[in-house]
Protein backbone atom coordinates (compact mmCIF):
# COMPACT_ATOMS: atom_id res chain seq x y z
CA UNK A 1 0.00 0.00 0.00
CA UNK A 2 1.10 3.23 -1.09
CA UNK A 3 0.34 6.05 1.17
CA UNK A 4 1.62 9.88 1.85
CA UNK A 5 2.25 12.13 4.77
CA UNK A 6 0.47 15.57 4.70
CA UNK A 7 -0.93 18.56 6.91
CA UNK A 8 -4.41 17.29 7.91
CA UNK A 9 -7.12 18.75 5.89
CA UNK A 10 -10.49 19.60 6.87
CA UNK A 11 -11.90 16.96 3.87
CA UNK A 12 -9.63 14.13 5.84
CA UNK A 13 -11.79 14.07 8.77
CA UNK A 14 -14.79 11.68 8.08
CA UNK A 15 -11.79 9.11 7.11
CA UNK A 16 -10.11 9.63 9.90
CA UNK A 17 -13.26 9.39 12.31
CA UNK A 18 -13.58 5.95 10.37
CA UNK A 19 -10.43 4.29 12.35
CA UNK A 20 -10.45 6.92 15.25
CA UNK A 21 -13.37 6.03 16.63
CA UNK A 22 -12.80 2.30 16.79
CA UNK A 23 -10.05 3.04 18.29
CA UNK A 24 -10.82 4.66 21.18
CA UNK A 25 -14.69 2.46 21.21
CA UNK A 26 -12.17 -0.52 22.20
CA UNK A 27 -11.40 1.50 25.58
CA UNK A 28 -7.49 -0.14 25.25
CA UNK A 29 -5.69 2.23 23.21
CA UNK A 30 -6.17 5.41 24.03
CA UNK A 31 -6.95 7.89 27.46
CA UNK A 32 -9.90 9.00 25.34
CA UNK A 33 -13.22 7.59 26.36
CA UNK A 34 -15.97 9.18 24.22
CA UNK A 35 -16.34 8.72 20.50
CA UNK A 36 -15.33 12.27 18.79
CA UNK A 37 -18.08 13.89 15.92
CA UNK A 38 -16.89 15.52 13.12
CA UNK A 39 -16.73 19.18 14.85
CA UNK A 40 -15.07 17.75 17.78
CA UNK A 41 -12.29 16.39 15.83
CA UNK A 42 -12.58 19.50 13.81
CA UNK A 43 -11.96 21.88 16.18
CA UNK A 44 -8.86 19.38 17.88
CA UNK A 45 -6.91 19.82 14.73
CA UNK A 46 -7.49 23.51 14.85
CA UNK A 47 -6.47 23.65 17.95
CA UNK A 48 -3.12 21.77 17.62
CA UNK A 49 -2.45 23.64 14.50
CA UNK A 50 -2.41 26.39 16.28
CA UNK A 51 1.34 25.62 17.62
CA UNK A 52 1.80 22.40 16.68
CA UNK A 53 1.51 19.82 13.73
CA UNK A 54 -1.08 17.79 12.76
CA UNK A 55 -0.65 15.57 10.24
CA UNK A 56 -2.62 12.90 8.40
CA UNK A 57 -1.46 9.22 6.35
CA UNK A 58 -3.87 9.03 3.32
CA UNK A 59 -3.55 5.99 0.89
CA UNK A 60 -2.66 7.28 -2.71
CA UNK A 61 -5.45 4.79 -4.01
CA UNK A 62 -8.26 6.35 -2.73
CA UNK A 63 -7.19 9.76 -0.47
CA UNK A 64 -8.76 8.09 2.48
CA UNK A 65 -6.72 8.65 5.96
CA UNK A 66 -5.32 6.00 7.68
CA UNK A 67 -3.11 7.47 10.14
CA UNK A 68 -2.91 10.91 12.73
CA UNK A 69 -0.37 11.71 14.45
CA UNK A 70 -0.96 14.97 16.43
CA UNK A 71 1.83 17.17 18.20
CA UNK A 72 1.02 20.12 20.51
CA UNK A 73 3.24 22.42 22.71
CA UNK A 74 2.76 20.84 26.00
CA UNK A 75 2.01 23.86 28.34
CA UNK A 76 0.84 27.17 26.66
CA UNK A 77 1.11 29.24 29.53
CA UNK A 78 4.58 28.83 30.78
CA UNK A 79 7.72 29.64 28.74
CA UNK A 80 9.80 27.76 30.21
CA UNK A 81 8.64 24.67 28.56
CA UNK A 82 7.82 26.17 25.35
CA UNK A 83 10.71 23.65 23.78
CA UNK A 84 8.34 20.82 24.62
CA UNK A 85 5.63 19.13 22.62
CA UNK A 86 3.17 16.19 23.77
CA UNK A 87 3.19 13.74 20.66
CA UNK A 88 -0.53 11.07 20.29
CA UNK A 89 -0.03 8.69 17.06
CA UNK A 90 -3.41 6.89 15.88
CA UNK A 91 -3.34 4.17 13.03
CA UNK A 92 -6.06 2.24 11.75
CA UNK A 93 -6.20 -1.45 13.21
CA UNK A 94 -5.83 -2.53 9.68
CA UNK A 95 -2.79 -0.50 8.78
CA UNK A 96 -0.69 -1.10 11.66
CA UNK A 97 2.57 -2.46 11.16
CA UNK A 98 3.38 -0.90 7.68
CA UNK A 99 5.36 1.94 8.62
CA UNK A 100 2.71 4.64 9.32
CA UNK A 101 3.67 5.48 11.95
CA UNK A 102 7.26 5.86 11.34
CA UNK A 103 6.47 8.29 8.69
CA UNK A 104 4.34 10.51 10.52
CA UNK A 105 7.08 10.91 13.07
CA UNK A 106 9.82 11.97 10.41
CA UNK A 107 7.83 14.54 9.08
CA UNK A 108 6.74 15.25 12.64
CA UNK A 109 10.42 15.62 13.98
CA UNK A 110 11.24 18.25 11.11
CA UNK A 111 8.51 20.27 10.94
CA UNK A 112 8.95 20.29 15.22
CA UNK A 113 12.45 21.34 14.78
CA UNK A 114 11.14 24.14 12.81
CA UNK A 115 8.71 25.39 14.94
CA UNK A 116 11.59 25.24 17.75
CA UNK A 117 10.54 22.28 19.68
CA UNK A 118 13.59 20.21 20.94
CA UNK A 119 12.11 17.67 23.15
CA UNK A 120 8.72 15.06 22.80
CA UNK A 121 6.74 13.94 25.01
CA UNK A 122 4.71 11.15 25.02
CA UNK A 123 2.03 9.51 27.34
CA UNK A 124 1.11 5.69 26.94
CA UNK A 125 -1.41 3.68 28.42
CA UNK A 126 0.48 1.16 30.62
CA UNK A 127 -1.68 -1.68 29.31
CA UNK A 128 -1.12 -1.04 25.84
CA UNK A 129 2.46 -2.24 25.37
CA UNK A 130 2.40 -1.95 21.38
CA UNK A 131 2.21 1.53 22.02
CA UNK A 132 4.93 1.29 24.17
CA UNK A 133 7.00 -0.47 21.99
CA UNK A 134 6.43 1.58 19.15
CA UNK A 135 7.99 4.62 20.99
CA UNK A 136 10.61 3.21 22.20
CA UNK A 137 11.41 2.18 18.07
CA UNK A 138 11.10 5.64 17.49
CA UNK A 139 13.74 6.20 20.09
CA UNK A 140 11.55 7.67 22.90
CA UNK A 141 12.83 6.24 26.93
CA UNK A 142 10.44 5.48 29.38
CA UNK A 143 11.35 8.30 32.37
CA UNK A 144 8.17 7.50 34.63
CA UNK A 145 5.17 6.27 35.47
CA UNK A 146 2.08 8.59 36.40
CA UNK A 147 0.09 6.12 38.93
CA UNK A 148 -3.55 5.94 38.55
CA UNK A 149 -3.72 8.85 35.82
CA UNK A 150 -6.58 7.78 34.04
CA UNK A 151 -10.23 7.00 34.78
CA UNK A 152 -11.60 4.26 32.74
CA UNK A 153 -14.82 2.30 33.69
CA UNK A 154 -14.01 3.11 37.18
CA UNK A 155 -11.21 2.04 36.89
CA UNK A 156 -7.95 3.91 37.52
CA UNK A 157 -4.98 2.92 35.00
CA UNK A 158 -1.30 4.29 34.82
CA UNK A 159 0.38 6.05 31.92
CA UNK A 160 3.46 5.59 30.95
CA UNK A 161 5.80 8.51 30.61
CA UNK A 162 8.01 8.81 27.55
CA UNK A 163 10.88 11.25 25.98
CA UNK A 164 12.98 12.07 22.84
CA UNK A 165 15.33 14.63 22.16
CA UNK A 166 15.50 15.55 19.08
Amino acid sequence: MKFIVRNTDAKDVPSILDFLNPIIESRKYSAITDPLETIELSEWIDEVSKSGISLTAVKKSDDKAVGIQLTERFSKYNDSLKHVAEIGTFVSFSHQGLGIGKKLFDETVKISKQLGYSKLIAIIRSDNPDAISFYKSLGFRIVGVLKKHILIDKEYLDEILCEILI
